[in-house]
């Protein structure tokens, strides 16, 4: 009995330990769910590389909030705290540092800036930053095409040489405002290029002006400044094939290097200036920037350190240029192609100096006289081959629309064959009733440096030049001086720079007309005047015994227009349209 009852209570203690509310073989809990995920954090870089339309900025991310960065760059906008509904860059995923550029800005014009990056639970922003565009002033000294985009880097043979461009809508842009072709440029004189293909043939230049350009003006008066001080004509176009089209461009101001054929464009942006339209003129001639001229380093120093690391192509030295017609290697700091000294600069501090540190005053208002010297180099007078009665031969230069002789008559017939008078004797030449000349002193050893003096009889007749030639009128001379720029202080334009007394003031005969100190001859017989003066008949009667006559003289720089008695004997100029 015991037995058994003590069986039945181990049975009884066995069931009870196996209840339905025994833990030992449950699993064990699940863990706590993640926390949600929240915006990045960022912070935005300092501004950077502040140009007229461009900025470099950035930002870095320090935390993607728990989820992965989908997207991340900076936004900007005139407004405060920018966001990606505004303008933005887009710059990868991820986290960490990146950099990147702002583009397509509007000059003198304040922006804020904030880096953003954009997770699964939104969109975080890095502190606002500030900054001001520069203005347009700068644009007018270092001449951009699109100073509000960045293009890729490409290289463009020039001349044989490779040079860096940046290429931006499908054009080769080389430092700044010149396109180049994209397969070929062509190599430099001076500043300028030294391929007759290239050159303007006949020294004219055919042109448009876009009806959409506003202030067109701008392009007349910096055309009429080159042909004032050139032997260029600029010719309104018809149907000629190669021509250039002055036309707008919103962003900024660019040529063609020389005459590209076809149609080929100048743009000109609402800020560009006189001056920048006669520099852009200047790249469709054949020029090149100065800065750039073989040998500059003797007299710059280009600053890498400050200036814009994807500009500093735009400094490069072109080795192949050859400076200036007559060899020298002076820096021309007066030269409309000269850079701003502070072209592309990335912190306002100078990225071109003289080499002793100072910087420079750069112009954009005229042609330095170096500028003048290698267009003309370029583009010398056109010579026209010119027979009169006695089958002599003379230079022509044609100055604005008149073609002139390039030396004095010294014809002794009329143009119908018939002869004219030779008066050596003062008396016979003081009473001459026919056309009558003479040789400067009675010396023909005279006639081929200073021509013939003549009484204005043969003036008057009407047949002393070649067919198609014509004594010029009293108003054909004052067109030729306006186009000088007036009677004031141009005559040295007219001169030569050798065999006049001194000091010869004002002389470079920049307009081709070479006039020499030939002279004159009194009614009385008696001469004067060599080495001192050189005095023209107009075919304008003053009065029964007095006709108009022009001379310069070596002592001044004024043009002369006076009247003077018929039976004096001076030189002849013949001229055509």
């Amino acid at each position: 009995m015991l037995i058994v009852a003590t069986g039945v209570l181990l049975q009884s203690f066995f069931i009870t330990g196996c209840t339905k509310n025994d833990p030992v073989n449950n699993d064990p809990p699940p863990p706590p769910p993640p926390p949600a995920a929240v915006v990045p954090t960022v912070s935005t870089t300092q501004i950077s590389d502040i140009t007229t339309g461009t900025a470099g900025s950035g930002g870095n991310i320090t935390s993607d909030g728990g989820a992965s960065v989908t997207a991340r760059g900076v936004c900007w906008s005139v407004n405060a705290n920018p966001t990606v509904t505004d303008q933005k860059s887009t710059d990868g995923t991820g986290t960490g540092s990146f950099t990147t550029s702002i583009t397509s800005l509007t000059p003198n014009t304040t922006y804020n800036v904030r880096a953003y990056a954009t997770n699964s639970a939104g969109t975080g922003y890095g502190n606002s930053q500030s900054f001001t565009t520069k203005g347009t002033d700068v644009l007018t000294s270092s001449e951009q095409i699109f100073p509000g985009k960045i293009g890729t880097t490409a290289s463009v043979a020039l001349d044989g040489v490779n040079v860096t461009c940046e290429l931006i809508n499908g054009l080769y842009i080389y430092q700044g405002d010149i396109i180049l072709p994209g397969s070929q440029g062509q190599p430099t004189k001076g500043a300028a290029l030294d391929v007759k293909s290239k050159y303007w043939p006949s020294n004219k230049v055919y042109y448009t002006i876009s009806t959409s350009l506003p202030n067109q003006t701008r392009v007349t008066q910096a055309i009429n400044a080159i042909k004032e001080v050139t032997h260029l004509e600029f010719i309104q176009r018809t149907t000629e094939p190669n021509y250039i089209e002055f036309i707008y461009d919103a962003d900024g101001c660019s040529s063609y290097l020389g005459m590209s054929g076809g149609k080929q464009e100048i743009r000109l942006a609402n800020w560009g200036t006189m001056g920048n339209v006669i520099h852009e003129i200047c790249h469709a001639l054949g020029m090149l920037h100065e800065h750039s001229k073989k040998g500059r380093d003797n007299f710059i120093t280009i600053v890498n350190a400050n200036i814009i690391e994807r500009y500093i192509h735009n400094f490069a030295e072109y080795t192949k240029s050859v400076n200036t017609p007559t060899g020298t290697e002076d820096m021309d700091f007066q030269s409309i192609m000269l850079y701003s000294p502070y072209s592309f600069s990335k912190n306002n501090g100078a990225t071109i100096t003289k080499k002793n540190g100072t910087t420079f005053t750069v112009q954009r208002l005229y042609l330095s006289q170096n500028d003048i010297d290698i267009i003309n180099f370029m583009y010398p007078p056109v010579v026209v081959t010119l027979r009169d009665a006695d089958n002599n031969e003379y230079p022509t230069v044609r100055i604005g629309n008149q073609l002139w002789m390039a030396e004095n008559l010294k014809v002794t017939k009329y143009n119908d064959r018939t002869s004219l008078t030779i008066n050596s004797n003062n008396t016979a030449w003081s009473t001459s009733t026919t056309g009558s000349f003479c040789w400067y002193n009675n010396d023909d050893s005279n006639k081929n440096s200073y021509g013939a003096l003549y009484n204005w009889i043969a003036v008057n007749s009407g047949k002393l030049c070649p067919d198609g030639w014509r004594v010029p009128t009293e108003s054909d001379w004052s067109t030729l001086i306006d186009y000088l720029g007036g009677a004031t202080g141009n005559s040295g334009k007219l001169k030569t720079t050798t065999q006049w007394a001194s000091p010869n003031a004002g002389a470079t005969n920049s307009s081709g007309f070479s006039a020499k100190p030939g002279g004159y001859r009194y009614y009385t017989g008696t001469f004067g005047g060599m080495t001192y003066g050189a005095d023209w008949w107009t075919s304008t009667s003053f009065s029964d015994d007095k006709a108009w006559v022009v001379g310069v003289n070596y002592n001044n720089t004024n043009i002369s227009k006076y009247n003077d008695n018929k039976r004096n004997g001076f030189a002849v100029r013949c001229v055509k349209e």
